[in-house]
């Protein structure tokens, strides 16, 4: 679960808010996932006493906002700072400070009980995504990649600039509207849509350069950066959900086409059309025979 969130971070990010108000933490009793295993709830109190439970042992400790973008968390046997905060709902997520690939999330036990919070997230956030003007509210953009925070001042084009501490080369994934870039010193040289298909065959990402979900010609590998063989792949999810793919045909490690329908659904259709075309021709061997 904390990977699956590591992996839509940029995306989750466009759709939270940061964490810098008492009212945001308080009143509500949060889960702790993969922090430690002797931690399971958590509950920031408006005195700012911090309570941790676990199998109904308490231990209290304090909490404090440090600025804006910092959280203070102290108790006998911890002593931690807490940045880079957002909370999408019920979901809250946090980074120890100066761990930049480490990710803590916490759940709110009453928006979601069952303690799903992929479906919870996969659920709302497309919706969330949609609501929140994608153009001019999202810009400027940070994104990290192996330590680099980059900034995108407006929607990446090519030949745009980026901004980043060092000069940096590679490839960004999950900007708003699932975009993606390839960078080389700052530079953005290409632009392309970015898919996750989950087949039966395995995982395959898409990078569709025509940026056009309904023309999706472009290059595909396996996650593991493999070419994909050529073939017929039926597909089980897609990411982003809104596109409804039922097929991808894939030639030369690339998309030549996609398909909206599957083998069932295919053959109704052509039933259909026999039934169509049957009672067609009855009708007109009915009516010719009657002229005669």
């Amino acid at each position: 679960m904390i990977e699956y969130i590591k992996n839509i971070l940029p995306r989750l990010k466009a759709a939270s808010q940061k964490v810098n108000q008492k009212e945001q933490l308080v009143d509500k009793t949060w889960v702790w996932v993969g922090f430690a295993d002797e931690f399971s709830t958590i509950h920031f109190l408006r005195d700012q006493r911090l309570l941790v439970t676990k199998l109904g042992n308490v231990q209290e400790g304090k909490w404090e906002f440090i600025g804006n973008e910092l959280i203070h968390l102290s108790s006998e046997g911890f002593n931690i700072m807490l940045n880079h905060g957002i909370i999408f709902g019920g979901v809250l997520v946090i980074q120890k400070q100066g761990v930049f690939d480490h990710f803590e999330v916490l759940y709110d036990q009453m928006e979601i009980p069952d303690g799903d919070v992929v479906k919870y997230v996969e659920y709302n956030l497309p919706q969330r995504i949609e609501d929140s003007t994608l153009t001019s509210s999202i810009y400027p953009f940070n994104v990290f990649v192996d330590k680099h925070e980059i900034c995108f001042d407006k929607k990446p084009t090519v030949n745009s600039i980026v901004s980043c501490s060092k000069l940096f080369s590679g490839k960004v994934m999950g900007l708003p509207n699932n975009l993606g870039v390839e960078i080389v010193e700052n530079n953005v040289v290409r632009v392309f849509y970015f898919a996750v298909v989950e087949t039966d065959e395995g995982a395959i990402e898409l990078e569709i350069d025509n940026c056009d979900w309904n023309l999706p010609k472009g290059s595909s590998r396996f996650k593991e950066n493999n070419i994909i063989p050529n073939g017929l792949y039926k597909i089980n999810s897609i990411e982003p959900s809104f596109l409804s793919w039922r097929i991808l045909v894939v030639e030369n490690g690339k998309v030549k086409r996609v398909g909206y329908w599957g083998a069932i659904e295919y053959t109704v259709f052509v039933i259909f059309i026999g039934l169509v075309l049957f009672a067609i021709l009855y009708s007109m061997g009915m009516l010719l025979s009657k002229s005669l």
